[in-house]
């Protein structure tokens, strides 16, 4: 008992405050995603401050948007990606060697995989040879008539 004692009077003597609590990180993308514009809108524009002939690569339309717009999240590269791949397949931009630049107006509309369809035809308005007044087996007379074995 007296060593059970002895423990909580140590524990009284050598009381420390409790260590302070961590704060709760700040929700910081949810206040720069009101002040900066959509992706998309950001990638357009950095596009057309390049002005490239050949397009603009990933990295130099990174740099371009890091210098207009300085509180990106943290997560920036990965959220380029993932627009820029996005634009991409939906037509906004298109991707010639490693390279992406504005679609040109003339150029026709790209196609989607895989081979076209076949055209739809109407339905068939022929008859069936026993719906007819034809009779089975034909006759002699309504052509040649073959041999037996020969179809």
């Amino acid at each position: 008992m007296s060593l059970s004692m002895a423990t909580t009077t140590e524990d009284s003597n050598n009381h420390q405050p409790p260590p302070p609590a961590l704060a709760p990180p700040q929700q910081q993308p949810q206040q720069q995603s009101s002040t900066l514009p959509q992706y998309p809108e950001m990638i357009m524009a950095a596009i057309e401050a390049l002005d490239e002939k050949e397009g603009s690569n990933k990295t130099s339309i990174s740099k371009q948007i890091e210098s207009t717009h300085p509180d990106l999240p943290p997560a920036h590269g990965t959220l380029l990606s993932h627009h820029l791949n996005k634009m991409k397949e939906s037509g906004q931009l298109v991707l010639v060697k490693n390279n992406y630049m504005k679609p040109d107006p003339n150029a026709p509309p790209k196609r989607g995989r895989g081979r076209p369809p076949k055209p739809k035809l109407s339905t068939p308005t022929w008859k069936c040879c026993w719906t007819s007044q034809a009779t089975w087996p034909p006759s002699q007379t309504e052509g040649s008539f073959r041999t037996r074995g020969f179809p």
